[in-house]
């Protein structure tokens, strides 16, 4: 089963990072904020993920010189992207408001804070749960999804009111849905994450119950980031079909 959350989590992997690599093609065209954001922030995220879940497992798999500066090298990537998703966030939902930017600063702060706290603690040389600067991370990652879940849900039930009056794009609402889903699902990865490792000092795959709500989480997480920024055409047929015209 603790195979199952590997490949389910590289498996998010993977869709993010094609997903990301798919929007910096888009904002190569665009010239777009949002699109170079959420690309940096997923491309990012996503090999920093990939390359320690793999890398931890048949590369590094003994502390030394080579798995430390792997480790840093990788939670790097994680924090860029982390970073990077508060500011995409911020931009897209509430550029104009001082309390959201307050608050992609604080994210951006407390992520920092948690690779300095890695770094000088020597943690990163043989990562183990409940350290820390891990769990530092992993409330900022969950600060990050609960802000992007809401903020996308929020901005859904606004558009609700404008499609019963034929004002919005359906496929569009429909993709803005699928993302607070996807938030959503990586809320529960993260608050497990935080509680397994922060009260129970336990990892979460280590535990049958853990385990199987995040496989379940991350497949959910998977399947409505892809569909979310580039949904397939029966997806867009099924949300036009259901759409009634005013």
């Amino acid at each position: 089963m603790k195979l199952v959350a590997i490949v389910s989590m590289l498996f998010l992997s993977v869709v993010t990072l094609v997903v990301g690599l798919r929007l910096l093609r888009v904002a190569q065209r665009t010239r777009q904020h949002p699109e170079l954001l959420f690309g940096v922030a997923f491309v990012t995220g996503s090999l920093g993920t990939a390359l320690g879940q793999f890398g931890q497992r048949a590369l590094w798999t003994e502390p030394g010189p080579l798995a430390t500066t792997a480790n840093t090298l990788c939670f790097l990537l994680m924090a860029l992207g982390s970073m990077a998703l508060y500011v995409a966030v911020w931009r897209i939902y509430r550029p104009n408001l001082a309390w959201a930017k307050a608050v992609m600063l604080l994210g951006i702060a407390t992520t920092l804070s948690a690779v300095v706290i890695r770094l000088a603690s020597g943690e990163l040389a043989a990562p183990v749960p409940g350290t820390i600067g891990l769990l530092v991370y992993l409330l900022s990652r969950l600060a990050l999804f609960l802000w992007a879940a809401f903020e996308a849900l929020r901005y859904y039930s606004l558009l609700r009111r404008r499609l019963a009056l034929g004002l919005a794009d359906p496929v569009a609402a429909g993709q803005i849905l699928l993302w607070g889903v996807s938030a959503s699902a990586m809320v529960l990865t993260m608050a497990l994450a935080v509680f397994c490792m922060g009260v129970l000092q336990r990892h979460p795959i280590d535990m049958p119950l853990s385990l199987a709500v995040i496989v379940c989480a991350v497949l959910v997480a998977a399947a409505s980031m892809w569909c979310a920024f580039f949904p397939p055409a029966r997806l867009r047929n099924r949300i036009l079909a259901h759409t009634t015209p005013v």
